[in-house]
C-alpha cells in the first residue's frame, strides 16, 4: 500500500518537527505501508535549524521528491534586521522588539495566510498531481506546522476524491504564539475558516496531544470519530546502549527555549543548593534568548554552560548522562495541550524528568503516568529545591533508570497504530 506524506520538515531540516514523519517512515514499511514523501529542496527551504546527520536515518525504501518552493523570508529578514528565520515561538528573537520587527510580523501574520510558507504549495500539489497519475496510491497525508500544507492535501481531495489523513503536530489558531503576529480580526476569520475546512473535509485528523485532539474536534460539527490521538514518540535506536553512567548533579534542557519559558523557580532552587556547597550544573543544548542567558548567568561559570544546538545523535547522548532532564511548558495560554516532542526522548533515556508548567496539562499527566518525574508550578521554588535534594542522596544510575512501561511510545508501535489507521480506511 502506498502512501503520500506531504512534509515541509525533512532531513536535512532539524529540530522537532522533523522527527514524527522521519520515523513513521522508518518503521511503516515493516507494516506494508510504502511512504513517498514529497518535500521543499533543501537550498531553497527556509529552516531555522539544520541537521545533516539525520540523513543516515533516511530509509533508501522511501522514495523522496523534492519540489522548488517561493518563500517571502529574505525580505523577512531584511525588513526585520533579522540574521536568521523565526523558530517556533519566536524564541530567537529578543524581548523588546523596534517598530521594523512589529511590521514585519504583522506582514507575516496578515498577508501571508495561513503562513509565509504556503509558496511551496503550488510546487508541491504539481508534483503530487504527477505521482498520483503514475502511480496506484492509496492516501495521502499531510503534516502541519506549516498549517499551509494542509491546503495541498485538501485541493487533491477535492480533485482526485484520494482518501486523507490530516496531521497536527501544533495548534493552528490556537498556537501560543498565534497573537505575536497581530492578526486583524478579518485575517483571523479567514485563517479560522481555512482550518475549519481542513478538519471537514479529511478523512482522518490525528493531534500529537489529547488537549490538541479536542480541541480541533469541538471546530466542526457533527461525527467526531475521525479525530484521532497520535503521540510523538521515541526511538531506542537512538540512545547508547548500554546507557551510560550518568554525570553527578547535572542538568540538562535540549531544544529551544525563550522567555515565556519561565525558569527563575529553578535557578533560585539551585542557588539555594549551592549556598549548601551542592554544585548542580545546567547544561543548555539548544538555542535560548538573551535575557534566558542573563537568568541562567546568574548561577555562574561552574553553573551554567551553553552549547547551542547540536546534531540529533549526539543530544540524545548528552539525555542519556545527565542526572535530570528539564522540561519547561509555554506560559501563555492556551498551553495545556503542548506536549513538546522530546519529552518522548526523555522518557527514552531513562533518566528523571523536572518538568516546569501547569501540573494539570498533557504533558504533566504523561510524565505522572509513566512515572518518569515530577512536574512543578512555574513558582515552586520549594518545591524543586526538595526534589533536587532527593536526588542529592542518590548513589547509582540505577535509581534514575525507568522500569515503567512506555511501550505504546516507541516510535515502532507507534507506526502499527497508523497503519492499521490507513487500511482501515480503505474499507
Amino acid at each position: 500500500m502506498k502512501v503520500l506524506i506531504l512534509t515541509y520538515y525533512w532531513p536535512p531540516a532539524g529540530g522537532p518537527g522533523v522527527q514524527r514523519w522521519l520515523k513513521f517512515c522508518k518503521y511503516l514499511p515493516e507494516n506494508g505501508i510504502d511512504p513517498i514523501v514529497i518535500t521543499v529542496k533543501e537550498q531553497e527551504a527556509t529552516w531555522p535549524i539544520r541537521d545533516a546527520k539525520l540523513l543516515d536515518q533516511v530509509s533508501d525504501q522511501i522514495k523522496i521528491h523534492s519540489t522548488s518552493t517561493f518563500e517571502p523570508f529574505e525580505l523577512y529578514l531584511k525588513t526585520s534586521g533579522k540574521k536568521q528565520v523565526p523558530y517556533s515561538g519566536f524564541a530567537n528573537e529578543e524581548k523588546k522588539e523596534n517598530f521594523i520587527s512589529k511590521l514585519a510580523k504583522f506582514i507575516r501574520g496578515n498577508f501571508f495566510l495561513p503562513d509565509a510558507r504556503k509558496g511551496w504549495n503550488s510546487f508541491a500539489y504539481k508534483k503530487a498531481m504527477e505521482l498520483l497519475s503514475q502511480q496506484e496510491i492509496s492516501a495521502v497525508i499531510s503534516t502541519g506546522p506549516p498549517h499551509s500544507t494542509h491546503l495541498i492535501a485538501k485541493k487533491l481531495k477535492r480533485k482526485t476524491g484520494i482518501k486523507w489523513i490530516a496531521d497536527f503536530r501544533d495548534p493552528w489558531t490556537d498556537i501560543y504564539y498565534y497573537k505575536q503576529m497581530y492578526p486583524t480580526l478579518l485575517s483571523t476569520y479567514i485563517d479560522k475558516r481555512m482550518e475549519r475546512k481542513v478538519l471537514r473535509n479529511s478523512d482522518v485528523v490525528l493531534g500529537s496531544s489529547p488537549y490538541l485532539t479536542e480541541l480541533l474536534s469541538q471546530k466542526i460539527k457533527g461525527d467526531t470519530s475521525k479525530f484521532r490521538f497520535m503521540p510523538n514518540g521515541y526511538d531506542e535506536e537512538d540512545f547508547p546502549n548500554p546507557r551510560p553512567e550518568f554525570e553527578r548533579f547535572s542538568i540538562v534542557y535540549a531544544g529551544t527555549i525563550g522567555k515565556i519559558y519561565p525558569c527563575h523557580s529553578l535557578v533560585d532552587a539551585l542557588l539555594q543548593l549551592a549556598e549548601r556547597n551542592t554544585q548542580w550544573t545546567f547544561k543548555l543544548f539548544g538555542k535560548a534568548d538573551e535575557e534566558m542567558h542573563q537568568l541562567f548567568g546568574r548561577l555562574g561559570e561552574l553553573g551554567f554552560q551553553a552549547f547551542g544546538h547540536i546534531e540529533h545523535s549526539l543530544i540524545t547522548k548528552r539525555m542519556a548522562e545527565a542526572e535530570i532532564l528539564l522540561l519547561v511548558i509555554p506560559d501563555q495560554d492556551p498551553n495545556q495541550g503542548i506536549i513538546p516532542g522530546k519529552l518522548f526522548e526523555y522518557i527514552g533515556s531513562g533518566r528523571k524528568i523536572l518538568g516546569i508548567g501547569p501540573v494539570q496539562c498533557d504533558a504533566a499527566k504523561i510524565v505522572t503516568e509513566t512515572q518518569s518525574g515530577r512536574f512543578f508550578d512555574y513558582n515552586d521554588t520549594a518545591g524543586i529545591r526538595q526534589y533536587l535534594e532527593t536526588f542529592e542522596q542518590e548513589k547509582t544510575s540505577e535509581s534514575k533508570q525507568g522500569g515503567f512501561n512506555t511501550s505504546k511510545y516507541l516510535r515502532q508501535n507507534q507506526a502499527i497504530e497508523l497503519a492499521k489507521i490507513l487500511k482501515t480506511m480503505q474499507k
